[in-house]
């Protein structure tokens, strides 16, 4: 059982890695830790250095900094510490479907 989670979470990791850039890598990753039916207000608990997601994500920190200001700024979540607040879970999943699709660039 833990092998097959191992193994699990490396794919996961791999797929999000081939995402077309850091912002879509971001979001993939916080609709990793969402529940795929959550709906409204919820709290995701960052775990790590903000640091250590962004090297976990394939980008800079900075880069990270910029993406979360951006999306603050868009009104979609906020960072308070270890803690991301996201407003409203369907907004990210839809912003990640854009993404994907390359509509929102």
């Amino acid at each position: 059982a833990a092998m097959s989670h191992h193994l699990r979470v490396l794919v996961s990791t791999l797929e999000g890695l081939r995402l077309k850039d850091a912002e879509t890598r971001f979001l993939h990753w916080l609709l990793q830790r969402i529940p795929p039916a959550a709906t409204g207000e919820l709290r995701v608990n960052i775990g790590i250095t903000k640091a250590l997601l962004a090297s976990e994500l394939g980008t800079r920190q900075e880069t990270l900094s910029r993406i979360l200001a951006k999306l603050r700024d868009a009104g979609l979540l906020e960072v308070a510490r270890q803690t991301i607040v996201v407003h409203e879970a369907a907004a990210v999943r839809d912003l990640f479907e854009r993404n994907l699709s390359g509509a929102g660039r």
